[in-house]
């Protein structure tokens, strides 16, 4: 029964740990040791206390020497009605597919930037500005992750009628951002058109609506969201 994971592991890309199959070391070695944990007995087989330490060493060391190649990516957001909610986990499923380690959480949770190597920071768009929300969590957390890559996107329903509009909405908010939070290590931004629906507009944008209405429905891109989260993997990965 190998006694540690092979150190051949250790000097790895994160790439090659999954495709030339090295997790398989790891868990043939998890896979002995878990066995070892009971020794058989005129009664049946009955727990080895005495290798149950030696195990938890090796369940540790695996998930450190993994982990080290793992790049942990926080995809933040706000929503209001759970559009953009939607959004964040299909780019947090298409970075998993790459080999990061990516999850979602929205902007208001008590997040700690520490503990993550890149962030996706998204906001749907009213009157060319993102939720307070996102823009707060981007703004005042920008001098602790200078040092990562961060990519940006926005939801917003002027891309229906016009995708240049839309997207100069957006490039005008990042310009903002940007100004406001210049240490922010800006790696990549999109804009997304959304969901629409008429009764959540806030009665202000609802008037201005009336003199240009905009479809009602689901005009989410998911290609689009997909084709640019997987793009984000190589930029997060690089050195």
């Amino acid at each position: 029964m190998p006694s540690e994971i092979p150190a051949a592991s250790k000097r790895i890309s994160s790439k090659k740990l999954w495709s030339i199959g090295a997790t398989y070391d790891l868990e043939n070695s998890l896979s002995h040791a878990l066995l070892s944990l009971f020794r058989q007995h005129p009664t049946g087989y009955v727990r080895d206390t005495s290798r149950i330490d030696r195990f938890n060493r090796l369940k540790n060391q695996a998930r450190n020497i993994v982990g080290s190649y793992l790049t942990r990516v926080l995809v933040a957001y706000s929503t209001r009605f759970g559009s953009t909610r939607e959004v964040a986990s299909a780019i947090v499923r298409e970075l998993n597919s790459t080999g990061l380690e990516a999850q979602s959480a929205e902007t208001t949770s008590a997040l700690n930037p520490d503990e993550y190597d890149a962030f996706v920071i998204g906001s749907p768009l009213y009157g060319g500005k993102w939720l307070a929300a996102a823009g707060m969590f981007a703004a005042t957390t920008s001098e602790r992750i200078s040092s990562k890559p961060v990519a940006l996107f926005s939801i917003g329903t002027l891309g229906v009628e016009s995708k240049q509009t839309g997207d100069t909405q957006h490039r005008e908010f990042i310009k903002q951002l940007a100004e406001i939070a210049p240490a922010l290590n800006i790696v990549g931004d999109a804009m997304f058109t959304g969901y629409f629906e008429r009764a959540n507009l806030p009665w202000y944008l609802r008037i201005i609506d009336r003199f240009a209405p905009t479809p009602q429905g689901d005009h989410r891109d998911w290609q689009a969201i997909k084709a640019w989260a997987k793009s984000l993997a190589l930029k997060f990965t690089a050195k």
